[in-house]
């Protein structure tokens, strides 16, 4: 802030303190001038010198009261000076003189204000010519006492017409003075409030506005402003105080960059990342547009730059591609279970007609056949190409979280079931699974037991190894519960613990193994998914996890699950006995052949009549032509040119309690809601047995006609 103006004074003081000085002036001019040419001129008018050696004197008194701001005294000291200079002359020169160095003096004082002190002396002297030769030509021809009667009125009156101009010009002066100080002081005033919203604005800004001055003093800071000790903790007297503060707050590994744009003068016009320390030793990512200031002979002599906080703008960057990430290899993982689906359904419908026929070749063969014993492990290893094809679509069967009570010793041997066709034999299983209740959405569960699995046969895959996988109820006291990640609530809790004898990590490996796309493995072998995901599902199921591991040592996960005291539902047996049909006309669709015609031969073996077509809108019109002569309705879900599900429905409008089975080797492919709205239609999942399907059928008539009794 600049300094503020003094005072304006008042237009009567002014033009007093200048009279003074300017008559002043011309007094000790005066009097030094007549002190040395009296004596010379006329050395028997001493009285003149002590006359002009007075009036310097009290000139020179009078100056030195004005400059120490006694105008008032300083002018009348000067009035009476000269009075008494005017009075002695008269005394000493017979009364001419007086009247004459009176107007001497006041000449002197005009011509010094108009003309300035250096052309004073010569319009001063030029007017005493003029004067001169004025008595010069008159003196002859008036008498002496008219004479000096007459000099004496026009002298009066010369001095009383300087004396007016001379107070309108200071007048005038001190006017333009005042205006001119009034003026400034609006200027000062407007400056100083343009400064104050500046300064204002700078201060409230959200970035750091700086100035580092580069020539006498590098690195000193010139100005900061607040936003500084928002971001970095540091005030801005601590940056004027200390000029090395500034070199201090930048990160160590970016100042070689800072000091090689400062020396080379490159700044770039675009904006840098230089990363600040604050106080509390945060690193604060900052995004600095810096300008160069030079002098007038292009030196560089200051910068001038805007910094802003970048630290939150990055981490959700690096949030968001992260999530990217995740959702690429989500799309990755809902392609591949789309593709598993469509497999799946495929790989039903061969499975259908192998346990199909396989049944149908077991009834036609007489009971004590070898052939029986064969047919029978054909059935075996149909059935488990059916639970193994059940595991894959339920692997990728995608639905909203749904969490039932469970039994988690189930749902882990059911996902043993799946993982042991894929592990290497060189991996030997050993389980103990307990039975215990948790509430859980079962495929989660599946994803956990699949992922902390699957990392541990990666890493035994390179030498045998056991893996031990083992469901327990344990006690969770306050000390472990401190330990899991995250926290658990003390209380019993079922411990899912796969241990492997794989190589194990060392301690910083261990530290990040729940960070999201963290992998030890190469490129393409990983996504660095697994266990965070792990951790995701276990902390929304309210659990924790802790793990030991060292190098060569393996290593062993806890999986702690809150227990749930009541029992899990216990699925109803199914009936192994066929339930035979009473002649019931049974149409049967699909647009598999080998599918359709298993249907067919089964349903007749268990006394009904059926109805073959491949063609779901054949069907269509048959049923619409003669809708009393059929009984019930087998169809696949997935057919050419209508589905299913549509055939159903459009059933519907004319045969609304039609006993109809629906058949799919993808049950994901519909959704439960749609099913809902299908009444009395019974689904049945391929790949199916002869005596599933008769029972499925007997459903379906049991729905439509209650009251009838099954034959």
């Amino acid at each position: 802030m600049s300094d503020p103006l003094p005072p304006t004074p008042s237009v009567d003081v002014e033009i007093a303190r200048r009279i003074t000085v300017i008559t002043s002036r011309a007094v000790l001019l005066f009097g030094v001038s007549g002190a040395i040419v009296f004596p010379l001129v006329a050395p028997d008018r001493v009285g003149r010198v002590y006359v002009c050696v007075l009036l310097a004197a009290f000139a020179a008194l009078c100056l030195t009261l004005v400059q120490r701001g006694f105008v008032k005294l300083s002018s009348k000291i000067l009035a009476l000076s000269i009075l008494t200079g005017i009075l002695l002359g008269g005394i000493f020169n017979g009364g001419i003189e007086a009247p004459v160095i009176a107007s001497c003096i006041t000449l002197v004082s005009f011509c010094t204000l108009v003309f300035g002190l250096r052309n004073a002396l010569a319009y001063t002297a030029a007017c005493s010519i003029v004067f001169t030769l004025l008595i010069a030509f008159v003196e002859p021809v008036v008498p002496p006492g008219k004479l000096r009667a007459m000099v004496s009125i026009i002298l009066a009156l010369v001095n009383a017409l300087i004396l007016w101009e001379t107070t309108r010009i200071l007048r005038g002066s001190a006017a333009e003075a005042r205006a001119e100080a009034e003026r400034r002081a609006q200027t000062e005033v407007a400056l100083r409030e343009s400064e104050e919203r500046f300064r204002r604005l700078a201060d409230n800004a959200p970035d750091v506005i700086f100035r580092y001055r580069l020539d006498t003093q590098p690195g000193h800071c010139d100005y900061i402003n607040s936003a500084v000790e928002r971001m970095l903790g540091y005030q801005a007297q601590e940056y004027y105080a200390d000029p090395g503060l500034t070199n201090k707050v930048i990160h160590p590994d970016d100042r070689p960059l800072f000091q090689a744009l400062i020396e080379k003068d490159q700044l770039p016009g675009d904006v840098i990342l230089i990363r600040w320390i604050a106080r509390d030793g945060r690193i604060v990512f900052t995004e600095q547009r810096i300008v160069p200031i030079h002098d007038a002979n292009g030196h560089l002599v200051a910068i001038e730059g805007i910094a802003r906080d970048v630290t939150a703008a990055r981490a959700e960057s690096e949030r968001l591609r992260v999530i990217e990430k995740q959702l690429y290899q989500a799309q990755k993982i809902d392609g591949i279970g789309t593709l598993a689906s469509g497999i799946a359904h495929d790989f039903n419908n061969i499975l259908t007609g192998i346990l199909g026929y396989n049944e149908l070749a077991s009834v036609s063969l007489p009971p004590a056949t070898p052939a029986h014993g064969y047919l029978e492990e054909v059935r075996k290893a149909g059935l488990r190409a059916r639970d193994l094809v059940a595991q894959i679509l339920k692997f990728s069967r995608r639905h909203e979280t749904r969490r039932t009570s469970i039994d988690l010793a189930t749902a882990v041997a059911d996902t043993l079931r799946f993982l042991r066709s894929t592990t290497p034999a060189t991996i030997n299983f050993v389980t103990s699974l307990k039975p215990g209740v948790i509430e859980a959405d079962e495929t989660q569960i599946h994803q956990i037991v699949l992922n902390l699995c699957t990392n541990a046969v990666q890493a035994m895959s390179d030498r045998p190894g056991t893996l031990s996988i083992s469901v327990d109820t344990v006690t969770v006291n306050q000390e472990l519960a401190n330990n899991t990640k995250p926290r658990v609530v003390p209380g019993v809790h079922l411990c899912l613990t796969v241990k492997d004898t794989g190589r194990g990590m060392d301690e910083a490996t261990a530290n990040r193994v729940f960070e999201a796309f963290f992998t030890t493995k190469n490129v393409g072998e990983s996504t660095g998914l697994g266990l965070a995901v792990v951790l995701g599902i276990v902390t929304s199921h309210h659990g924790g996890i802790t793990f030991e591991t060292s190098p060569e040592a393996g290593t062993t996960f806890h999986v702690f699950l809150p227990v749930q005291t009541a029992k899990a539902p216990i699925p109803p047996a199914p009936s192994t006995l066929p339930r035979r049909g009473g002649g019931e006309k049974v149409l049967i669709i699909d647009d598999e052949q080998s599918v359709g015609t298993f249907i067919a031969l089964r349903l007749e073996q268990l006394g009904h009549r059926v109805i073959t077509f491949n063609d779901p809108r054949l069907a269509l019109a048959e049923i619409k032509a003669n809708p009393e002569k059929i009984d019930a309705l087998i169809t696949d879900l997935t057919m050419p040119g209508i589905t299913g599900f549509d055939l159903l429905v459009e059933l519907k409008t004319f045969a609304p309690n039609l006993p109809s089975v629906l058949v799919t080797g993808n049950l994901n492919a519909i959704s439960t809601a749609k099913l809902a709205e299908l009444h009395s239609v019974v689904v049945l999942e391929k790949p199916f047995t002869g005596d599933e399907l008769a029972q499925a059928v007997r459903k379906a008539l049991d729905m439509a006609h209650p009251t009838q009794s099954p034959a």
